[in-house]
């Protein structure tokens, strides 16, 4: 608290006198403690055994020192270091673990890069291969018709001859028979040679040959006593073979056995 004659600051705290009491006699309890004897078999002081009277301020500041002392914690840092390294092993392994995957992962889409390549190129060779066979296709048709239109000309050109010869002989129908039968006579030689040349062969059918159902078709049986039974009596209609296969059987009699 300040004053008029002193103005520096100052500061008052009332105390209960009884505190003062209180620790003087407790100082004064102290400075009269008896002291130990100096040695076990002194005259007048205390027994070997005996104890000096507890101090009621040393014990209390005893239980203030060593309550706090008693109740601090264990040292842990021997259990922390063992966790420490057991995390710092389990974040290892999974660094090593995430790298092989990282590297399995590179692996594999470097495996997809590569198929998809292969995959694309097989695209683009069906796509080729598919145009190639549009074109060999197209062009065996186109092929296949001007060999039927060749092979349709020939016969028409063939046709064509028979035809005129034909209006000919139609124009000489005044003629005598014999004239007539010899232009037809012509005419069917000429078609003859037309039509081996376009590889038509006649199916032999003369009388005496013996049947072959493979090329014959038996119309009727007939008695016939020049003829072995089962023979070819007579031709009622040609058969012809086109290259050697048949194009029509001929129908023909057969000898009644």
């Amino acid at each position: 608290m300040s004053t008029p004659d002193d103005p520096t600051p100052s500061f008052q705290i009332d105390i209960d006198p009884s505190l003062f009491d209180e620790a003087v006699a407790a100082v004064d309890a102290r400075t009269r403690r008896p002291s130990p004897a100096p040695s076990a078999g002194a005259e007048g002081g205390p027994p070997p055994s005996a104890t000096p009277p507890p101090d009621p301020v040393a014990g209390d500041l005893d239980v203030e020192i060593d309550a706090p002392a008693a109740a601090a914690p264990a040292p842990r840092i021997p259990a922390m270091n063992e966790d420490v390294l057991r995390a710092r092993l389990r974040l290892e392994e999974a660094q090593a673990a995430q790298r092989r995957a990282e590297a399995e992962l590179g692996r594999s889409r470097a495996r997809i890069a590569e198929l998809e390549a292969q995959s694309e190129a097989a695209r683009t060779e069906l796509a080729t291969l598919r145009e190639d066979f549009e074109r060999a296709r197209g062009r065996a048709k186109r092929e296949t018709e001007d060999a039927e239109r060749r092979g349709e000309e020939r016969v028409l050109k063939a046709l064509l001859d028979l035809s005129d010869n034909l209006e000919r002989a139609r124009m000489h129908e005044d003629a005598d028979a014999e004239s007539l039968a010899t232009g037809l006579r012509m005419i069917a030689e000429q078609l003859r040679r037309h039509v081996e040349r376009l590889g038509l062969s006649r199916v032999p059918a003369a009388r005496g040959t013996t049947f072959d159902p493979q090329v014959h078709d038996a119309v009727a049986q007939v008695a016939a006593a020049d003829v072995p039974a089962g023979a070819l009596v007579d031709e009622v209609q040609a058969g012809y073979l086109h290259r050697g296969r048949l194009l029509r059987a001929a129908r023909v009699t057969v000898a009644a056995g």
